[in-house]
């Protein structure tokens, strides 16, 4: 930021004005601010997912981190249970890739129950973006329009009509906040 305010100087002595704006940053901008390293030159700050993350703690991890996508967002996601089927947890036959391109490792755990959701890898994105809040649950391969959970070892039953719910990682969250086919309510 500090570059970007002394750049901002060089273009205000070369068009001989004041700009009006200086804008710039991302979420891990938000640091500079509170620890008052900001420049005052920035005068509108881009604070990206910033106020959405949750509290400066996390701001502060991200800031540390490689990826954001290491962080958990506020927000949740709902799919419904459209089918529920006991099947191998091993895939029969020659393995390929996923939706993704992704060649996946699994374990052989024998026959397990699994739900099948109404969302899948168009919506989300990655399988790993997901973080089910039902305790028991895995989420363990998709589809574009499907995700496949292993709901065997959940304590209650889980139905066909039953409203699943996960936390989000960031770009799950991003890519949700862009799929048409997913309905957004504001609570």
């Amino acid at each position: 930021m500090v570059a970007l305010a002394k750049l901002a100087e060089r273009v205000e002595a070369e068009i001989g004005r004041e700009l009006e704006y200086v804008s710039g940053g991302a979420t891990t901008s938000l640091l500079g601010v509170y620890h008052g390293y900001m420049p005052d030159k920035i005068n509108m700050l881009r604070l990206g997912a910033g106020p959405l993350i949750g509290p400066l703690e996390d701001v502060r991890l991200c800031y540390n981190l490689e990826a954001m996508d290491e962080l958990e967002c506020p927000f949740v996601l709902k799919a419904e249970v459209i089918e529920l089927k006991v099947k191998a947890s091993y895939p029969q036959g020659e393995l390929g890739v996923d939706a993704a391109g992704k060649k996946r490792e699994y374990v052989d755990r024998g026959m397990r129950m699994r739900a099948l959701l109404a969302i899948g890898r168009a919506d989300y994105g990655d399988i790993d973006d997901l973080v089910p809040e039902m305790e028991g649950t895995t989420v363990i391969g998709a589809s574009g329009d499907h995700t496949i959970v292993d709901v065997e070892d959940v304590k209650d039953t889980v139905k066909i009509g039953d409203i699943m719910t996960f936390r989000l990682k960031y770009s799950a969250l991003l890519n949700l906040a862009e799929s048409e086919n997913v309905k957004k309510y504001e609570i």
